[in-house]
């Protein structure tokens, strides 16, 4: 007993050290695992949180976010030298484009393969939520949508950067807007009006997208097709 004593206590003191090359960041992994089942990020593909992210990357989470990753844009013309039809990108811009989500440089680029800045990744999310009037009477480019975008609560576990985004910042702005209620456009009475509903959410949406219904539940698991924590009787 007392050598299996010493043993334990001679195990408890070694100090425990970080495997070199693991991943050392702040990445939620519940938000990585619920953007990869929404098909959002491919499954299984490696995150690597601290790589910049592309215009391109990014607004293809935006509008996989959107439920519209397998609709087609319904343009087939090419909006800018650098994004053939051919690119794989091209129905997700094609999509921002037309969506007001996005625009071109004056030289008729889109420049897919640049790194996107905090500031215009929040305004693209921003404007995918409806909230595009609200951020432009809360301030001009880019306060108004950082403001707007901090009271709708996009910044929550991110600390906002005025840098290029990384990976893992991109994948936690995208799940916090999963939550955030659509504003939508509607006419009262001859009126232009801007409302949310209880419940339109673009996690709601996913869930029900293509008919099938998905349930989030949380408790502890207790049992699988293999093994179990409690034998039965």
């Amino acid at each position: 007993m007392k050598r299996l004593l010493s043993l334990l206590l001679l195990i408890s003191l070694i100090p425990i050290i970080p495997i070199a090359g693991a991943a050392q960041d702040n990445t939620n992994n519940t938000a990585l695992y619920e953007l990869q089942n929404f098909h959002i990020l491919d499954e299984g593909s490696a995150l690597d949180a601290e790589q910049e992210i592309t215009r391109a990357e990014y607004l293809k989470m935006v509008i996989s976010m959107m439920g519209l990753s397998d609709t087609d844009s319904g343009n087939g013309q090419q909006l800018y030298h650098d994004v053939p039809v051919t690119h794989w990108a091209f129905q997700y811009i094609s999509w921002g484009t037309q969506l007001n989500l996005v625009s071109g440089y004056g030289d008729q680029t889109f420049q897919p393969e640049q790194a996107i800045h905090w500031n215009e990744a929040v305004s693209i999310l921003v404007k995918a939520l409806g909230y595009d009037v609200v951020a432009k009477q809360a301030g001009s480019y880019p306060a108004g949508y950082m403001q707007t975008a901090a009271t709708m609560g996009l910044f929550k576990s991110v600390e906002v950067r005025d840098a290029m985004l990384q990976r893992g910042e991109a994948v936690q702005l995208i799940y916090n807007a999963l939550d955030v209620e659509i504003m939508e456009i509607t006419t009262e009475n001859g009126q232009t009006v801007y409302k949310t509903e209880n419940g339109n959410t673009y996690r709601n949406r996913l869930m029900y997208h293509n008919g099938e219904e998905l349930i989030k539940a949380q408790g502890q698991i207790t049992a699988n097709e293999y093994t179990w924590l409690v034998a039965p009787n």
